[in-house]
C-alpha cells in the first residue's frame, strides 16, 4: 500500500491525494452513522481534518525544474543535432568517421568533452565515438566514473 500510495503522490500531487483520502474517510464515516447496531455506542460526530501547511505540502511535492528538458526530449535534440551536422559534413564531402582521429579525440577528451557533445560536433553516433575512443585506448571523464562505478 506504501509504494501505491509514493505512486500516487508522485503522479498527481500531495495535496490531490491528501483531498481525496479525506473525502473517502468522509463518506465512510457518512455511511457508517447511518449505519446502528444493537449495543453498539453511538460515536461522537468527529472533527474535520485539518490540511497539512503550505510548508509541508511545499516540501512533499516534488519540484520540476521550467528550465530543466526532459530526458526523452533531450535524446531527440542530441539525435536531431547529430543528423544535422550528419547532413551539413556530408554536403561538403566530409565523412564523419573521417573526423574521429586519435589526435582529435585525444584533444576534445582532454578538454573534458562528452561523448555526446563529441558526437554532436563531428556528426557521429555517440556508439561510433566510443568505439573510436576504446579503440584509441582513451575514455571520457564520465566513463570512467561510470566504469569505476561498475567494478565496485
Amino acid at each position: 500500500m506504501e509504494q501505491t500510495l509514493k505512486q500516487l503522490i508522485f503522479s498527481s500531487s500531495f495535496s490531490a491525494v491528501y483531498a481525496c483520502l479525506n473525502e473517502i474517510a468522509e463518506d465512510m464515516r457518512h455511511d457508517l452513522e447511518k449505519v446502528s447496531l444493537p449495543l453498539a455506542p453511538r460515536a461522537k460526530k468527529p472533527e474535520p481534518i485539518k490540511p497539512p501547511p503550505p510548508e509541508i505540502i511545499q516540501f512533499l511535492e516534488p519540484e520540476v525544474p521550467s528550465n530543466e528538458i526532459p530526458p526523452k526530449t533531450k535524446k531527440d535534440i542530441h539525435q536531431k543535432a547529430i543528423q544535422a551536422k550528419a547532413a551539413e559534413l556530408k554536403s561538403k564531402g566530409i565523412s564523419a568517421n573521417s573526423l574521429l582521429t586519435k589526435e582529435s579525440m585525444s584533444e576534445w577528451i582532454g578538454a573534458g568533452k562528452s561523448y555526446w557533445s563529441i558526437a554532436e560536433e563531428t556528426g557521429a553516433s555517440d556508439a561510433e565515438v566510443s568505439a573510436m575512443a576504446k579503440l584509441y585506448g582513451l575514455q571520457s571523464t564520465l566513463s570512467k566514473i561510470v566504469a569505476g562505478k561498475k567494478s565496485k
